[in-house]
């Protein structure tokens, strides 16, 4: 079988001067390699068609020799080369020494790198690297679990990709939250790929990992529940009047349960809920959400005008939780950055809480919102309240919130 190696360019480098010089160019692994020869010549004496200096150059023969002579020396070179024709090698031949033997390192050193060099580069920043480096421990883990810990960089595949997104589903997490180890993978295969370390076939095998994960995904979410039922609730409750919770787990079960109990707000809008956004006079919530900017009107329930009467004789803030700072609102990164910090802490301590009162569900804050909306739909409040209590733009949107609890199907068929 014939062994087909990447053909030898010529071509000229822009440069300052009369005279340009003239480069050497391989293309491997979709990238190229590139080498000054040291030749130069000027621009109306170089033939790019014919890759050979004219004859109007006075050393145009000695000069054709020279690149003549080049291009049959790398071409000799790669094809005594037992291996494939990887960037490694090229660098190594173009460089005029042997093919140096590369070191295959362990798979996620090769990951935590990856994104180093991203850091270093300015291409991502300090709290991205920091959160992949976090995944990549996640992934070490998993690998171990699955009983490839010593997995190395050449023997990344789609297999071990999505033996590893199994396992850490397998572990109780969501496919959404898998995803993320999907974009490590695919980053790292890249790099890999430049590096010679795999094959662009094998690289495209792990770009369709990504594609079968979505469609997947969607089958997953809408079998997952999103919902507390009616005695998981209470479990809560109860474990917030305990005295059992710390005292940040208190103020996070007090978010949560002020959105299940009492206006279904998301997150981001009770964090920035303000004192002036309530009106005790017409027992109102007036609030301009932040992820639509719709302004939505909330009645006040008799629970919730305590609640809040009770806060604002302790009031310290303009919010009502006292969750924002004034500098948190100096711009958009800010405010942005501020408030995916509180979501992720309120993701732990909900789910602290849910693991010392044995719920065995992952709890969120955006499963308040579905909660509320799965209750009044129970209660039979009809669906067009229920969207503009939550303030969606359509009733269909508020259909994939609230579910029909099997106990309210029961109760229909026995009134009948």
């Amino acid at each position: 079988m014939t062994k087909i190696i990447p053909r030898v360019h010529y071509y000229l480098k822009w440069s300052k001067g009369e005279e340009r010089q003239i480069y050497v160019r391989l293309r491997s692994y979709e990238q190229y390699i590139c080498k000054a020869t040291g030749v130069k010549v000027r621009l109306r004496d170089w033939s790019q068609r014919g890759e050979e200096v004219k004859a109007g150059d006075p050393l145009a023969r000695k000069k054709n020799a020279f690149l003549t002579a080049l291009r049959i020396k790398i071409e000799s070179k790669l094809l005594d080369d037992t291996t494939s024709p990887d960037p490694l090698t090229i660098k190594s031949i173009l460089n005029g020494g042997e093919r140096k033997k590369r070191e295959d390192p362990m798979l996620t050193d090769y990951i935590k790198a990856t994104y180093q060099k991203k850091y270093h580069g300015g291409e991502i920043t300090f709290s991205t690297a920091k959160a992949k480096t976090f995944m990549t421990n996640t992934i070490t883990a998993c690998l171990e679990s699955i009983g490839k810990k010593e997995v190395r960089v050449s023997e990344l595949s789609a297999d071990i990709m999505r033996e590893v997104m199994a396992e850490y589903m397998r572990k109780g997490n969501r496919l959404s939250s898998a995803s993320t180890i999907g974009v490590i993978f695919r980053t790292t295969a890249k790099r890999a790929m430049k590096d010679g370390f795999i094959t662009p076939s094998r690289m495209e095998e792990i770009e369709e990992v990504k594609t079968n994960v979505k469609a997947r995904q969607t089958q997953e979410d809408a079998k997952k529940r999103m919902y507390l039922t009616e005695e998981e609730l209470r479990k809560l409750e109860s474990f917030y009047e305990s005295g059992e919770a710390t005292k940040k787990e208190k103020k996070t079960l007090e978010l949560f349960l002020f959105s299940v109990r009492e206006c279904g707000l998301r997150f981001s809008d009770i964090a920035t809920l303000k004192w002036a956004n309530i009106d005790f006079n017409t027992k109102t919530i007036t609030k301009k959400m932040i992820k639509t900017g719709r302004t939505l009107v909330i009645p006040l329930t008799g629970k919730a005008e305590r609640m809040l009467a009770d806060r604002l004789a302790k009031k310290k803030s303009e919010y009502v939780f006292e969750l924002m700072r004034p500098e948190d609102m100096k711009s958009d990164k800010t405010f942005k950055k501020r408030l995916d910090n509180l979501a992720s802490a309120a993701y732990a301590l909900l789910n602290n809480s849910a693991s010392k009162t044995g719920l065995g569900i992952t709890l969120s804050m955006h499963m308040a919102r579905h909660t509320f909306a799965t209750l009044m739909a129970n209660k039979g409040t009809p669906t067009p309240v229920i969207s503009r209590l939550l303030g969606h733009s359509s009733v269909a949107v508020t259909a994939t919130y609230a579910e029909i609890l099997d106990s309210t199907l029961r109760e229909a068929l026995d009134d009948e």
